[in-house]
């Protein structure tokens, strides 16, 4: 697959129908930080009299590139044809209003004859740190429901809860190690860490499911570290002895089932 090649022939036949305001990347292929692996996040800005002409036809502009497998259409920020073509490249097209577009990361513009992109300014993706205070809270709140499907046996039920935790530290980490993006989460949150705490919450993804106590243990000991980095102006706010309770209470139940 040639995701650069799929992106020139893709938004060429769209700039040679002179139907669309601008086109331009989000994600990581417009913040450079692609690989082998990424998709295609390609915005077309269309103005109201062309917007329906446009959507009749986005196959007939993906088809440009190769034929493709599998299609759906989505409504996430606008119109959105997710795309798998035949080499199995992954490629979004997103229908956005002139007047309407998307201010979330970082654009790489490709075509915007009229400058409509010009002091485009991003969404800011940090998180203050009552936020941070919050998920704390909710960290510990989700540790009662965990404590409960221990004592049930729900290993299903607990799979989902250790996916909540695990959402919410990575929110968390990316606010320690790369604060301008809290909100991303756990998307390529690897590359920010520091080689201690990447081997800690490997060990933790590799291994919570061998058993509740292996993955309870494994979890409580990540959450200390991680929030003992956290600055004291947010410690200090946070409910230490609600979070002390909900891990001791959890920690306690699974070593009674082990």
């Amino acid at each position: 697959m040639d995701r650069y090649d799929a992106i020139r022939k893709v938004s060429s036949l769209i700039i040679e129908d002179n139907i669309s305001e601008a086109i331009f990347l989000k994600g990581s292929i417009a913040s450079e930080a692609d690989d082998d692996y990424s998709d295609v996040d390609l915005y077309v800005a269309v103005g109201k009299e062309n917007f329906e002409s446009f959507l009749k036809r986005r196959i007939d502009y993906l088809r440009e590139y190769k034929d493709i497998l599998y299609f759906s259409e989505e409504n996430f920020v606008g119109p959105q044809i997710v795309a798998i073509f035949e080499d199995g490249l992954h490629f979004d097209l997103y229908t956005v209003p002139v007047e309407n577009i998307p201010r979330t990361g970082v654009v790489k513009v490709l075509h915007d004859p009229n400058e409509i992109l010009i002091g485009y300014d991003p969404e800011d993706l940090s998180i203050h740190d009552n936020q941070v205070v919050l998920l704390i809270n909710e960290i510990s709140y989700t540790m009662i429901e965990m404590h409960a499907a221990v004592c049930r046996g729900d290993e299903i039920w607990l799979n989902h809860l250790f996916q909540l935790q695990f959402s919410s530290v990575s929110i968390i980490l990316r606010f320690i190690y790369d604060p301008s993006n809290a909100k991303l989460g756990s998307k390529k949150i690897m590359h920010f860490l520091p080689n201690d705490l990447k081997k800690d919450f490997l060990e933790l993804l590799r291994n919570y499911q061998s058993s509740t106590l292996t993955g309870v243990t494994l979890l409580i000991a990540f959450l200390d570290q991680v929030i003992s980095k956290l600055p004291t102006s947010i410690s200090n706010k946070s409910n230490e002895v609600f979070y002390e309770f909900t891990t001791g209470q959890l920690r306690n139940a699974a070593q009674k089932l082990s």
